[in-house]
């Protein structure tokens, strides 16, 4: 991944309540304490969770009760959902529901249209970016390792080992990171056990930076 930074002015330190990864869209938990943002919120944020060189427990995250710098203003690189497309100048807004509806995941979709809403929250400033084959179904999971539907799905998710991803179904989402992007033709492994509520509509979204410009 690109660093996160790329031209703040406002950089504030708060704990973490909830793992985040880096570039996560962060959201008050309590006073001092920040954590991703829910899918289905409207436009609660706080800022962008930067990226740090030093080594932590879970590699890419920031663990619950770490402290981590947060980008309040500025310019810098936040997640856009696999699968989605943004151009230069379009609005992100906070990605509607995933999973449960529940899981702090801080990654962004893209609005409807160029046009600036109640629940914009960014604004791309840097190239287009996304790809619409960066969402694809998952046919099973055993262990920390991924079946996709097919072979030329998995080659279509284009994964190189450290890609951040989305995995959701009807019962839970989360953010993991890609492992071993291939195990076989059809499978690929992530860092982290998933989720064991899994069951139902799996899918995995490849996750990209943007740009982008906080509002």
């Amino acid at each position: 991944m690109k660093p996160v930074n790329v031209n703040a002015f406002d950089i504030g330190s708060y704990a973490i309540g909830a793992r985040a990864a880096f570039g996560a869209l962060a959201q008050w938990s309590a006073e001092g304490i920040v954590k991703p943002t829910a899918t289905g919120t409207l436009y609660s944020y706080v800022g962008l969770v930067d990226d740090d060189p030093v080594e932590k427990t879970v590699d890419g995250f920031f663990s619950q009760y770490d402290m981590a710098p947060l980008i309040r203003a500025g310019i810098g690189r936040a997640w856009l959902l696999g699968g989605v497309t943004a151009d230069a100048g379009d609005y992100l807004k906070i990605a509607a529901a995933l999973g449960a509806g529940t899981e702090f995941l801080g990654v962004l979709d893209a609005e409807a249209d160029v046009t600036r809403t109640l629940y914009s929250v960014a604004k791309v400033v840097g190239d287009d970016v996304g790809d619409a084959e960066y969402d694809q179904t998952v046919s099973s999971i055993s262990s920390e390792e991924l079946t996709i539907d097919s072979a030329a799905h998995l080659t279509s998710l284009a994964l190189s080992k450290g890609d951040y991803v989305v995995i959701d179904s009807d019962e839970a989402a989360e953010v993991n990171r890609i492992d071993d992007p291939a195990v076989s033709t059809t499978k690929c492994s992530v860092q982290l056990d998933p989720n064991a509520s899994h069951a139902t509509a799996i899918k995995i979204y490849k996750l990209v930076q943007a740009e982008v410009l906080l509002l």
